[in-house]
């Protein structure tokens, strides 16, 4: 049912998808949507959805890790747009310890040559660490 939703090309629909799944996703029955909204990550499914899907999982811990391969991939994301590359980085440090998968990538985003997206990769290793 709920990853049902994520797949209607509806926006709106989808964004809502994103925060009720990422309102519940300590919950079992919510692990199944994981890999669907990490999928978002990958694709071009549009910012607020992209956005939406980092964020759902920033706060998150180790429920999010079947999403972190995607999500670490942003920082270092050259053709993605700043606001979601410093997200991703943001939710990546909130995740904590479980996020050391993406420590390589988030070293990479530190020597960026935007300012914020250095500033925020280092504040997520240090979060991490």
């Amino acid at each position: 049912m709920m990853t049902a939703r994520l797949q209607i090309k509806d926006v709106r629909t989808r964004e809502s998808a994103i925060d009720y799944i990422a309102s519940m996703v300590i919950l079992p029955e919510a692990q199944p949507a994981i890999p669907a909204i990490a999928q978002m990550l990958r694709e071009s499914a549009g910012f607020n959805v992209r956005q939406r899907a980092i964020m759902a999982f920033g706060n998150k811990g180790a429920c999010a890790r079947p999403a972190l391969p995607a999500l670490f991939k942003l920082p270092k994301d050259k053709d993605a747009e700043w606001i979601l590359r410093t997200h991703a980085a943001a939710s990546l440090g909130k995740t904590g310890s479980a996020a050391r998968i993406a420590v390589p990538a988030l070293q990479q985003a530190s020597r960026s040559d935007d300012y914020d997206i250095r500033r925020v990769a280092n504040l997520a290793l240090h979060k991490i660490n």
